[in-house]
């Protein structure tokens, strides 16, 4: 990861054209071969993703979370031909759903720079609506019992993780993105937990 985020002008560039393609001729890329042994296939560009998440760089990133979530908009819009999307999300997608969720929430708390972290609300948000909530819950669970994420969550404390946990599985999607975001900035020294109690419902 450290040697590919050492040419940021060569990471911008593939995921703006990946995004070009999406945009244009989503096809091309829905129809790739879904097996990760296959270096052309759907799972190698998104483990590319997931590895760019976490990057410091701020073009080459945020090229990576909008291709992300334009990818995962795409792949899960039934309008499309209904052979490939009924087999994409559960052959790839879902398959690096828990990196991507893990990746996203790294650099939202750790590794990301501030200007990145409405990007990477964003992205959390898409992934948590574009996957049934049983399997983003999973997703979620795991990446905090990472040693990464927990020690990017540590200063927020267990309490908070809960919290934001809960919040997550029963808040309205609208507000995942706030949520997140104030999360981070718990997480950054920058808040406190009264930020996310303010999304607790009342009754």
């Amino acid at each position: 990861a450290g040697a590919a985020e050492s040419e940021p002008q060569l990471l911008n560039d593939y995921f703006e054209l990946v995004h070009r393609a999406l945009l244009f001729c989503p096809q091309l890329l829905l129809s790739l071969p879904a097996q990760p042994t296959d270096p052309g296939s759907l799972a190698s560009l998104l483990e590319g993703c997931a590895r760019c998440l976490v990057h410091q760089e701020f073009t080459h990133a945020r090229a990576c979370i909008s291709c992300v979530c334009l990818l995962l908009e795409k792949a899960t819009d039934h309008s499309h031909t209904q052979g490939v999307c009924s087999v994409l999300p559960a052959a790839a997608l879902e398959g690096f759903g828990g990196r991507l969720t893990a990746g996203c929430l790294l650099g939202l708390l750790s590794t990301s720079p501030e200007s990145l972290l409405d990007h990477q609300c964003e992205l959390l948000k898409v992934l948590l609506e574009a996957f049934p909530p049983p399997l983003t819950t999973q997703w979620l669970q795991a990446a905090f019992r990472a040693e990464a994420v927990q020690g990017a969550a540590r200063h927020a404390g267990g309490e908070a993780v809960s919290l934001f946990l809960q919040l997550l599985a029963h808040r309205p999607a609208l507000k995942h993105d706030a949520i997140a975001r104030e999360f981070a900035r718990m997480c950054r020294r920058k808040g406190g937990i009264d930020g996310l109690r303010q999304f607790v419902p009342l009754h």
